[in-house]
C-alpha cells in the first residue's frame, strides 16, 4: 500500500490521491521489460541485465520530406497525368515531324534522284525520332517521381520549337511551322507546370 509523502497516511493500492490530505501520490513505474529477450529489469536501468539490449525508447523515424530533392518530386495524380499527357503530345509531334521529313526526302529523291541533297533532312529525321523516344522515356520516369528527364524534354521542345518555327516559316513550309508552334506550346506549358510545382514544394 502506498504511503502519502506529505502526511504519511497509508492509502489503498491504486490510489492516486491521499485520502487524508488530498495530495497526489507518486505512482510506481512498472519495471522496464527488455524488448529483445523479455526480461524485467530494475527501475533506472539503461541496459538489460540479461542480454545488454538498450532499454531506452527509440525515437520514431522522421516523416519523409515531400519536397523535391535530387530531381524527385511528389506530384498529385492530376498534375502527374497532365505532365505525362504533355510529354506524350510532344512525342507525337516529334514523330509526325519525322514522318514529314521522310515524305520530303522521298519527294526530293523522286525529283532529283541521286543528285538530291537530303543529308540535312536525314539529320532532322533522326533527331526527331530520338527526341520522340526521350519524351516517352521521360513520361515513364515521371510515373516514378523523377522530374529531371521531363524538365530536360520540355526544354528541348522549347528550343526545337523556336528553331523549327523560324526555319519553316522562312522556307514557306506552313504545316511544319504549325507543328513547331505546337511543340513550342507543349514545351512551355510543361516547363511552367514543373517550375510552379517546384516552387510550391520548396515553401
Amino acid at each position: 500500500m502506498p504511503n502519502c509523502t506529505s502526511c504519511g497516511t497509508v492509502n489503498p493500492d491504486g490510489s492516486k490521491f491521499c485520502a487524508s490530505c488530498g495530495k497526489p501520490i507518486p505512482q510506481e513505474q512498472p519495471a522496464p521489460t527488455c524488448s529483445k529477450c523479455g526480461t524485467q529489469n530494475p527501475q533506472g536501468g539503461k541496459f538489460c541485465k540479461n542480454c545488454g539490449n538498450s532499454l531506452q525508447p527509440t525515437a520514431p523515424p522522421p516523416p519523409p520530406d515531400s519536397r523535391s530533392t535530387s530531381g524527385t518530386a511528389v506530384l498529385d495524380d492530376k498534375t502527374s497525368t497532365l505532365l505525362k499527357k504533355l510529354l506524350w503530345g510532344g512525342a507525337t509531334i516529334f514523330a509526325v515531324s519525322a514522318l514529314l521529313g521522310f515524305v520530303a526526302i522521298n519527294t526530293l529523291q523522286s525529283m532529283f534522284g541521286m543528285y538530291a541533297n537530303t543529308e540535312l533532312l536525314w539529320i532532322m529525321v533522326v533527331a526527331d525520332l530520338g527526341l520522340c523516344g526521350y519524351a516517352l522515356f521521360a513520361a515513364a520516369q515521371l510515373a516514378k517521381g523523377q522530374t529531371n528527364n521531363a524538365r530536360i524534354s520540355y526544354m528541348l521542345m522549347l528550343g526545337f520549337g523556336v528553331i523549327g518555327a523560324l526555319l519553316n516559316f522562312y522556307s514557306g513550309q506552313s504545316l511544319s511551322a504549325i507543328m513547331s508552334l505546337l511543340l513550342l506550346f507543349v514545351g512551355f506549358r510543361g516547363y511552367q507546370i514543373l517550375t510552379k510545382e517546384k516552387q510550391l514544394q520548396a515553401m
